[in-house]
């Protein structure tokens, strides 16, 4: 006649398991204060400066786009991207002075073979952008045609505050930095003030 062992599985004493939370409590903190030095790092090299807030009221252009996909067929998506800026003065309330749209529809695959077949247009900035999502990829191209749109309003329009959707410290790719550097001197030039809203 066998005899029949049975195996019982004892839970982790609560000792171990409060070791455990402790261990992963201790990593976030540790993490945390990484990047609360990293923060106090980068505070200290900016020079911020206080201003006094105009009674002047200043006209202000907004910029944001938006994509949607139209078509997708055998890897390659064509997507419609519209950017519009919209031009208000402030003096009774908001009254649109102006405005300004761009359509423009764009194709994008993640083959590498098929990019090549491409406008060399889209060959320059799909190679720039370098990513590996079609929505990724899309959306690198509406922040490009948004600061190219941001780059023509900083050059026409003076003593005005141009608000761009996203932050302006990020640049993604060498067109963005260039056109970002144009943009700056512009904004000197015609007394603009530049604002990212992110």
């Amino acid at each position: 006649m066998h005899k029949h062992h049975k195996t019982i599985c004892l839970p982790p004493s609560r000792g171990n398991e409060m070791n455990d939370l402790e261990n992963l409590l201790s990593l976030i903190k540790k993490h945390y204060d990484n990047a609360q030095s990293e923060t106090e790092k980068i505070l200290k090299g900016i020079d911020i400066k206080s201003f006094k807030i105009s009674d002047e009221k200043t006209d202000i252009v907004a910029v944001d786009g938006s994509y949607t996909f139209l078509l997708n067929f055998s890897s390659v998506w064509i997507a419609l991207i519209r950017v519009a800026a919209l031009h208000y003065s402030l003096d009774n309330g908001f009254v649109l002075k102006d405005k300004k749209c761009v359509e423009k529809y764009v194709p994008v695959t993640i083959d590498e073979k098929i990019i090549e077949t491409f406008p060399e247009e889209y060959q320059k900035l799909l190679k720039t952008i370098k990513m590996k999502n079609p929505n990724e990829m899309v959306n690198e191209y509406r922040r490009i045609l948004e600061h190219q749109i941001v780059n023509e309003i900083s050059k026409e329009k003076a003593n005005c505050i141009v608000a761009v959707d996203g932050a302006l410290t990020t640049p993604f790719s060498s067109e963005f930095a260039e056109l970002m550097n144009s943009t700056i001197k512009y904004c000197e030039k015609n007394n603009n003030i530049l604002v990212g809203v992110s």
